[in-house]
């Protein structure tokens, strides 16, 4: 972008380094409306164009940025609570098993699905206040974002789904089971209510 808007500028540093003493009109890249002689007072649009150029990119990569970390905190809330589903499974699949780490097990799937929960209303609660600011960057956020939360979210189905879900006992199967069925829908992020942003 400053390139861009440097090339105004190149015809006056060429005429200092080449010492010609030729009069140039000069031209903005951006046709803008300003109530003063353009010709005569050119550095001063030329560094309004550029400070609200340049403030305007700091406020979008900022925006950005906030995005992005929020979206990487939900995908590692997803993620936390595959790892640990599967580390509650692998711990039940063990034969020293009595009734005190039973009921750890099922502290750990209790709290797994806590989390589970937390994330997709934490998701939800993103999406509203986002909604409209949403709308403007659908494509970026189509073709950047989306695809990893739709990605690490079935993680969590591919997880639950290659542990010994089966040899728990019935409670924890059933617990399973409705994680399984919640996993099988595809989750991904809703745009105004109409548009779900993921590639597929």
């Amino acid at each position: 972008l400053s390139v861009f808007m440097s090339t105004s500028l190149w015809l006056e540093f060429s005429d200092i380094v080449l010492s010609t003493n030729v009069s140039r009109s000069h031209h903005l890249q951006i046709s803008t409306e300003y109530f003063i002689d353009q010709q005569r007072y050119f550095y001063l649009p030329y560094f309004h164009i550029n400070a609200t150029f340049t403030i305007g990119c700091v406020v979008i990569c900022g925006t950005g940025s906030l995005l992005i970390a929020y979206l990487q905190h939900v995908c590692g809330m997803f993620k936390i609570a595959s790892y640990r589903i599967k580390r509650a499974i692998h711990t039940y699949t063990s034969k020293n098993l009595n009734t005190q780490k039973e009921i750890l097990i099922y502290k750990d799937l209790i709290r797994a699905v806590d989390i589970h929960r937390n994330s997709i209303t934490f998701s939800y609660y993103f999406i509203s206040r986002f909604q409209i600011s949403f709308m403007f960057l659908i494509v970026t956020g189509v073709l950047t974002l989306s695809l990893n939360i739709f990605r690490v979210s079935l993680v969590i189905y591919k997880s639950i789904y290659e542990v010994q879900w089966y040899v728990t006992p019935l409670p924890i199967q059933r617990l399973i089971l409705i994680l399984l069925q919640r996993g099988m829908k595809s989750f991904g992020l809703k745009v105004g209510g109409l548009f779900v942003a993921s590639l597929e």
